[in-house]
Parts: structure tokens; sequence; C-alpha cells
């Protein structure tokens, strides 16, 4: 199949609108400057991080740092904030990566404290993407790491004969970091690194030797500054680049600890002691620069050194200007250059030795310590120590100088501890950085955040971080909400713009494939019926009935997409002949139906003014038909009375639970208003939107599902029911305000006068009137219970209100949000007269219930087959088999969630467990056929329904599913839902691969108590027995813990 034309994708791109695209997956759209800021899809979080260009079709999500959080760019260490698009950073893998985006805003902080970084916190937002590796991992796959009761211990013997397992490293949330989870600093690989000289910043002049010159070693050449030509005198020697070997990079770290600069020269200061040092400092000059120094106890000229002090003085305006550049001037500004962290170990040990010897002190036990009062030389003496791979912890002292300066001490250990150690996964090395429990900071302020190339992460002062990398054109959203390939989503939004492709472009999937006949056919249906409402004799009648009796104009009816069926039993099927549209097409789509004894077909809808059914995102999923008095054709009759509606029926494009009748016209009214009006029919929403009641929405012929109330919460905060004044309506609209109370959402209720719907009352009344009486007469979910009691004389009696007030209880317990629970409870207490404290109580009470009702409804036992043995009708005889142990229970849970979630569940389950922990026999044959279809590339589940693995499997399966799904509450409201991959069913994994694990060990340990009861062991047998029982005890402690390990080294997972 040949692919979209290139110039067809950019025509798809300009016409497309992201900020109304994007607005289908985030809801509510803040202006800030040219851009807009939502809240991100891909993550939960509180503050606004998804950034949109309309401008550019760009989007992107960020996570932040404080702009003051220094991180290491090839220009050294720089506060985040300076840093610029187009700088290189240094990423996770220890390779330089190119920052491509960055962005400044306001949002709340986290403080992240370490044990190696005293402190000295990272402050970045709590959604910020940290890459790390959680405490269990770390115990689990590092040998040097032990437990202590519920600390860490850690055991340098271990290195040398304990076996490392594998370990994953993860991108965790700030927020959700835990003490003792390990932060990674990227330790150099040895191809990375190069002994570079550091050049000079700028061109350097060459000029010819002359006589009386100074000689020039190899490295140096003479040059002449710019300006007037030297008339006498030696010329100065001037330096290409810095040259880098043992020798002089223990002269940096001298510079770093004792160097400063005077007017055309540099000095070194030592203590009279220190002889070695400064005899060291000479010879280097002169050997490796050139350059001649002295070394006297005092200086004959300002600034004159203290008593007891010993200085070695150079005179050479170059050198006085390149040491200064590399590792900075004055005490308070030193620095460690970025070029320092690539060289080879060697030259970095030689710096440190350089500057622990000027500057430090031995304070044992084998540890050395260094003060300074440069926070970025500390900062990156501590990543220049990590990178010649000595063990090295910082921090903030408590007390100042005299001078008021804030001291840092850097302190090298001879062995690693629990707060820092070496370790290499997947062989990249680290320094393992552990970290405390992070807490959060009572204020906002200035934060940014970059993006970069290859792994994108950068690397921060304690170690690399990176945002969640959502980000990319109009095409990648829509892939990556929808979850389609990249033709598909330019499809999507090609039919959504109008911009038409070629049909030998268009691909997909088999399920696209199967989908998009459907598609066109219903497409074709909405231009049939409208056409037969605006230009056809028989749609006239029709079109009197919406303009004159509904009063609706032509701009509604198009916006709408209205239409009229005409009354001939095979008006649409033979119309879609002409179109090569097959009758089993429009069958499969709900717009025809087979007639009995399989003789043709004839339309579905008959005689009816059509309302298309579209979806969020303009689509025609289906129609609802309506009859209207005057009406043609066999609809009608003497002897019959048709029923009112006749709905769309469930297709594989259109499922009722999911689509809100309006929402396509209302989405841009429903950001405005952070509101949705719940109406009940169809012709109530499009008379209240040319009313200009445009956040006016309905469901399609059910009471309100989860799904939708969940697809309000996309578009608005609140919802307001307004349903019939019956006692029918009263009691949906309850259902309803639980549903949204449920999805988060504020949940609120009104009634119209008995007699009257919204269609009559805004067309008599006016929009104006009709939104005073709502602002009126909306009330909560407390006070419309109470209202509803009152006028059911059910609230006098203590016995009917305590009902009302537990019924109240139940629906709050409902809310997710904890805050938002809270302020429910106290509107709720005012409208039942009732104290805070016994609301709140009834609320818990309930909230407990409800979770022991779930847990209940799972560990439920189920038949395994029919009571009666009887086989199915059609069922093959089948021969004797040898009997197979039946699924445990905790297998059949496990076995579900595979059929429900597919790969995500493959890769957790699977990934810890060994298909050899599953019972022998059709357990384990399914389990395996779905590890078979990972390593394929593809996990689909219907394989095991449709019978590609053999009936046998595809009964459990069907079993599985259906043990497992029992009705809710709400079974005649809404249809059952496979619930999305979320914590609560990690944890339901979670649990029954531990049960699962603990159960093979204690049948181990019963095998090897009965071996030892039957028989007569010999004394070493008994020993080796114990050994056996005692790591097998210490196994499922472990497991008890959650440390899940596969029972079988080798055996394969996914």
């Amino acid at each position: 199949m040949p692919g979209i034309p290139r110039e067809k994708i950019d025509e798809v791109q300009a016409a497309a609108d992201i900020v109304e695209v994007a607005s289908d997956y985030v809801g509510r759209l803040k202006k800030s400057g040219s851009r807009y800021m939502a809240l991100c899809p891909f993550h939960d979080e509180d503050t606004p991080s998804f950034s949109l260009s309309p401008d550019k079709n760009l989007y992107y999500c960020f996570g932040c740092l404080e702009e003051h959080e220094p991180v290491w760019t090839e220009r050294g260490l720089v506060p985040i904030g300076q840093v610029q698009v187009g700088d290189g950073v240094l990423g996770l893998d220890g390779k330089v990566e190119t920052i491509t985006h960055k962005t400044v805003k306001e949002g709340p902080l986290l403080a992240l404290e370490f044990g190696a970084v005293r402190r000295d916190p990272l402050l970045l937002t709590p959604d910020h993407t940290c890459v790390a590796v959680r405490r269990r991992d770390a115990l689990r796959a590092v040998p040097m790491l032990g437990r202590s009761g519920c600390n860490i211990r850690f055991h340098g013997d271990r290195r040398a004969y304990r076996k490392t397992r594998p370990c994953a490293i993860q991108e965790i949330e700030a927020q959700n970091i835990r003490a003792g989870d390990y932060f990674l600093f990227p330790v150099t690989s040895k191809k990375e690194r190069h002994n570079a000289p550091l050049p000079a910043p700028g061109p350097v002049v060459p000029s010819p030797e002359r006589e009386g010159g100074e000689s020039v070693p190899a490295g140096a050449t003479p040059a002449r500054t710019k300006g007037p030509a030297r008339t006498k005198g030696p010329a100065p020697t001037t330096f290409e680049a810095l040259p880098v070997n043992e020798a002089t990079a223990r002269l940096y770290g001298l510079w770093l600890a004792e160097g400063s600069c005077y007017r055309g020269g540099v000095r070194w200061s030592f203590h009279r002691d220190e002889t070695e040092l400064a005899d060291f400092v000479v010879e280097t000059l002169a050997q490796h620069f050139g350059l001649d120094a002295s070394r006297r106890p005092h200086a004959s000229r300002h600034p004159r050194p203290g008593p007891g002090r010993l200085e070695v003085t150079c005179s050479n305006t170059p050198l006085s200007y390149l040491l200064p550049h590399w590792f900075g001037k004055g005490a308070k500004r030193k620095q460690l250059p970025f070029q320092a962290l690539r060289w080879t170990q060697s030259m970095q040990r030689a710096l440190l030795r350089g500057y622990f010897e000027g500057g430090g002190k031995y304070v044992g036990p084998r540890q050395w310590q260094a003060v300074c009062i440069s926070r970025h030389l500390a900062q990156g003496l501590f990543a220049l120590a990590i990178q010649a791979r000595r063990s090295v912890s910082m921090g903030k002292n408590k007390r100042r100088t005299a001078a008021g300066n804030r001291e840092w001490a850097v302190s090298l250990r001879k062995n690693e501890s629990v707060e820092g150690f070496f370790h290499a996964l997947d062989g990249q090395a680290y320094y393992w950085v552990k970290a405390s429990r992070p807490r959060l900071l009572g204020e906002e302020r200035t934060v940014v955040d970059l993006s970069a190339t290859g792994s994108h992460t950068f690397t921060t002062k304690i170690g690399a971080v990176h945002n969640c990398q959502a980000g990319g054109s109009i095409f990648t959203l829509v892939q990556e909400m929808e979850g389609v390939p990249f033709p598909e989503a330019v499809e999507q939004l090609a039919d959504r713009f109008g911009v038409d492709l070629p049909q030998s472009s268009r691909g997909g999937g088999p399920e696209r494939a199967k989908r998009e006949p459907l598609h066109h056919a219903l497409r074709f249906a909405a231009r049939f019926f409208y056409h037969q409402l605006t230009t056809t004799e028989p749609g006239e009648r029709a079109l009197a009935y919406l303009t004159d009796e509904r009063g609706l104009t032509e701009e509604t009816i198009k916006a709408f997409g209205l239409g009229y069926a005409p009354g001939r039993w095979d008006a649409l099927t033979t119309a879609a002949e002409s179109e090569q549209i097959a009758p089993e097409t429009l069958e499969e789509a709900g717009l025809a139906i087979a007639r009995k004894g399989g003789d043709g077909y004839y339309d579905r809808y008959r005689g009816r003014v059509v309302f298309p059914l579209f979806s969020r995102v303009g689509r025609v999923l289906g129609f609802a038909g309506r009859v209207f008095e005057g009406a043609e054709g066999p609809a009608i009759g003497s002897d019959f009375d048709p029923p009112k509606y006749i709905n769309s029926p469930e297709t594989p494009v259109y499922h009722k639970k999911d689509v809100l009748y309006g929402l396509h016209q209302a989405k841009n009214a429903l950001r405005n208003e952070e509101e949705a009006l719940l109406v009940e029919g169809y012709t109530d929403v499009i008379a209240l939107h040319q009313a200009g009641v445009q956040h006016a929405v309905a469901t399609c012929g059910t009471a309100l599902t989860a799904e939708q109330a969940k697809m309000l919460g996309r578009y608005a905060e609140r919802v307001t029911l307004l349903y019939d004044a019956d006692e029918a309506g009263t009691r949906a609209a309850l259902r309803g305000m639980d549903r949204v109370l449920e999805a988060g959402l504020g949940a609120y209720a009104a009634r119209l006068p008995e007699g009257r719907d919204p269609d009559d009352f805004v067309r008599e009344e006016g929009a104006g009137r009709f939104r005073r009486f709502l602002r009126k007469h909306r009330q909560g979910i407390a006070a419309f219970r109470r209202a509803q009691a009152e006028r059911a004389g059910a609230f006098e009696s203590p016995e009917d209100r305590t009902r009302t007030m537990r019924a109240v209880a139940e629906s709050l317990a409902l809310v997710p949000d904890e805050m938002a629970r809270e302020n429910q409870v106290r509107a709720a207490s005012d409208a039942l007269d009732m104290y805070e404290d016994l609301l709140r109580k009834a609320v818990e009470e309930a909230r407990s219930e409800d979770q022991r009702k779930k847990k209940r409804r799972k560990r439920a036992p189920r038949p395994e087959a029919p009571a009666d043995g009887k086989e199915s009708p059609g069922d093959e005889p089948q021969q004797p088999e040898e009997e197979t142990p039946a699924p445990l229970p905790q297998e059949r849970n496990l076995l579900r969630l595979l059929l429900e979630h597919g790969r995500p569940m493959v890769e957790l389950i699977l990934g810890n467990m060994a298909l050899t922990e599953f019972t022998e026999g059709p357990a384990r044959e399914l389990a395996g056929h779905f590890l078979q279809m990972y390593r394929e590339g593809e996990v689909a589940p219907r394989r095991v329904l449709e019978g590609d693995f053999g009936p046998a499997l595809q009964r459990l399966a069907a079993a599985v599913l259906t043990d497992e799904h029992e009705p809710s509450e709400n079974w005649r409201d809404r249809d059952i839902n496979v619930p999305r991959l979320n914590q609560e069913t990690r944890k339901a994994a979670a649990s029954s691969m531990r049960l699962l694990k603990l159960r093979r060990v204690d049948a181990e340990l019963e095998k090897v108590k009965t071996a030892q009861f039957q028989s007569a062991p010999t004394e070493e047998d008994e020993r080796e027995a114990q050994q056996h029982v005692m790591r097998l005890q210490q196994l499922r402690q472990q497991i008890q813990r959650g440390e899940f390990f596969d029972w079988d080294e080798g055996e394969e997972t996914a």
C-alpha cells in the first residue's frame, strides 16, 4: 500500500487546529502569552505543565527545577535558568546531549535531601521526573547492600563474590521518591575520555622568535598581543592551550586551593612548612610552561603574605588570563571546567591530590576533607571525584567564615558507604546517591525545565533527571492519546478538518480495515438523510416539523446534521448500492436489518426525523430516529403504535456508554462555562444551543455512565442535571449525580416546573430567564436528596432522616479527592442540619464498607463448570484425557488480567514470574502463549477467545473472564466496563503473584521436611537440608515483603 503523500500530510497539518484537538484530551486550556497551558494528559499533576504552540502546531510537557539549580553543561556548572537551547549537557549515559527545548514558569517546589550532600537539597517541582532506583530493587540488585532491621547496611566485601542481579532504572516523579531510593550520577566511560589541552578562548597571533626572547617549550607558542609592537625586552610567552598531564593537573588542583592573581602574574600561597609543594610549582612551571617562578617567604610589594607564609609568583600575562578563565578567580568564584570530567582518571586523581594537598586535611579514618567558600567549586569537586571513582560527600557547613561567607566541605573517603557507592547497570557505571524523604516547600518560585536529545536526560549536582518527554506535533498527540499509528492519525485529522486523502493511501491494521467501511457507510447515510430533508418533497413535511413546530433554524439544522429517513422500506439500502456499499456493511453499521429467512435487507430508519450521533471529534457513529405527525410510509399505520425513538444498536464503532449527544458542538462552551448541563432529550440539546445555552449535552437513551462522566471531566468542573420532574426523572438524576461525584466533579441537579421540559422552557422564557432559573434552583446532592424526601413525606420521622443522611453519606463516599470530599461534607452538613463530625464518620464508614464489598466480590468462589455437567450443543466428543490440575484462584486472577490488559500485564506478571511457577496444565500453557505473543511483538488476547490456541484454552479464557466480572449496582443502567490498568490492578496482580510464590516455597519446605522424616540422613545430608530450609525461609520472608524473585534462574520470562 503506498504511503500518504508528503504534500497531503502538510495540508492536513496546516488545516488542523492543535488547540481544538488537544482540548479533546486535556479539557480546559488557559492562554499564556502566545501559548496555551493545561494539565498534562500523560501523568497526574496539579500544576499545568502541558504547553501548546498554535503557530507551530507543537505541544510539550515539562516538569521543572528551581531556576538557580545548577546542571552540568559544556560550560561547566550553570544555573538551569541560564542554560540556552543548543547547549550541550551531561546525560544519563555519560554522553553529551543537546538542549532542544526550554520553558520557564512559576510553580510549587519540593526539596529532596541526600545523605551524601548535606544541607543542600535539590529543588524541583513535585511532578518532575527523576531517574532513580527503588530501595527494594537496589537491595535485590546490588550485592553490597543488605538489611539490618528496617535499615540498609553496606557490605563492601560482598562485591567480590556475590552475583549482581538485573535492575531496572525507573522514571519516578519527585513527589513519589521515598527514603532509601537511589539517584544515579553517570561515570564517563573510557572511550569518552581524553586529555586534550584546555585551549585559549581567543585566537593567538604568532610572532617570530626574537633574539634574547624567552625559550618556548613544546606546547607553547611565542606571540605578541594586539597593539603597538614591542621595541625592547623579550616577547612574553603566550599559550595556545593549557597542557594536561599528571603534573599540570596537580598544579591546577593547587591553584584551586591556593592560587590567586595579581596584575600580570599568578601566585600560589602556602604555609611555611609546605616547601615541597612550593618547589613542585616552580619545577612544573619551568618544565611544562617554560616560565620562571620565584619562591620567597615575604612579598616586597602589596599584597604582603602573612607571617609564616610561603609564596610562589610567576609574572606572565597569558597565564594570569588562562588560569582564571578555566578555573576561576577569587576564592568565591573558583570553579571546575566541564572538560575535567572527561579526563582520564589518572589526571582527575592528580587534580584532586593537588587540591587536597593545598587546602585539605586528614580527618581519619581513611578520610580527607577540604573546605572552600565557592559552592560551584564544591559541587565540581564532588562530580570530579565521582569520575575519578573516589567515594565522596559534600555539604554546607552550619558556621560561616569571619567575613560572613558560607563554607562548603568536600570529603573523600577510602571506603564506600550506604550513602554513596559505585555500581554498574547494563555496562554503564554510576555513583549511587541515597535519597531521603522529600518535603514540600510552602511557596512558588520561578522554575525551568529542559529537554535534551539522546537519553532525554540532564545531570544536576546530584544525578540525572528528565521530564516526561511528552511532546511533538499534532500527529504525535493523536498517536499517543488514541493509540493509533501515524497513518491512522493523519487520516483521523484529515476526516475531521475536511482534507481529502487518496483512497490508495489509506491503511491501518485489521481493526482499522474493519471499521473504515462502517465509517464510510455512516458518512454516506448522514449525507443521504440531510439531502432527503432539505431537497426532496417527502422531506418537506419533516422540515416543516423541525422549523415550524420545533422552531429550529436552517443554521441549527445544518450544525447538528439533522436529516429525514424516507418511508420506503429500502430507500437507503438502494441508494447505498450506487456507492458500492454492501447491505451487510449497512447492517453492521446499524443502518439496515436482515429480513427473516435471509431474503434481503430493509432500512432501520423509515419515515422519521434523524439525529446523527457524533463522536467528540465529529465522526458519525450512529443515528437516532424520531417519529412525527404526518410522516409518510409504512412506519405509521392505524393498527401500529410505533416507538417514539429508534436508537442505533451497539456496533463496532458505536458504544452508547461512551457517547454524549451534542458534545462535539458543546466543547468550546463547556470550557468557557466550566460547567456541563445534562438534559434528557436530543431536541432539548438542540433548542438550548440555538437559544445560546451551548454547554448542554444529553445521554443517548441511557442513564449517565461512568465513562460519560469522566469524559465531561475533560471539559468542565461541575455538572448540572436537568431531568424530568417525575419520580423516574428524580431517580435518574440521583444516579447520575453519583456518577458525577465518582468522576471527581461537582454534582448539582435542578427540577423544572411540573410538565415542562428544557425545550419548551427556553423557547417560551428565553435563555436569560433559563440561566437565572438554573442558578436559583440548582442543588447539591444533599439538598436535592432532602428536597426529594420532603416531597415524598420521607423526611419526618427519625428513621426517614437517618435513611436520607445515610444515602447522602454513601454518595459522598464516592468522591475520590480527599479535599473535595471534605468540602462536600461541610456543604452537606449544612443542608441536612447535621453535625459535620457525624457525617464525616458516616462517609468514612461507607468508604470502608465499599472496599470490603469489593474484596468479597474478588474472593467469591465460582463454579468451574455447569452444575449438571452436560456438554454444550455442538461440542465434539472428547477422548478420555489424563487429569490435569485445575488453575488455582490466584492463577485465574492473573490469567484474567493478562486477557483484559494484554502487553502491560505480560510485562508485569511474566516479567516477575517464571512459567514453571504456574500449575502444570492449562494455566501454564495459556501463560506460555502470552509469552510467545509478547516475543513475536503483538499481544492479542482476542486470539485466545477466538480459539487460535484450541477450544480448551478458549473455554478457560471465557470462564476466568466470567467468574471475575460481577454486575455492578448499576447493571440496569450501564454496561460492564473493563477497568484500565491502574495502581489497584497492579496491587491485585502483585498480591496473586505473592501468594503463588509463597505456595511454591511452602510446598518445597514440606517436601524437604518429609524427605528428612522418611529417610535416615547422614550428618552431612542433615546439615545440607538445614541450610536448604534456611534459604527457603529467607526467600519466604523476601516474598512476603514484596521482593519477587524468579524461582528458577535462567527460566525465560518477559
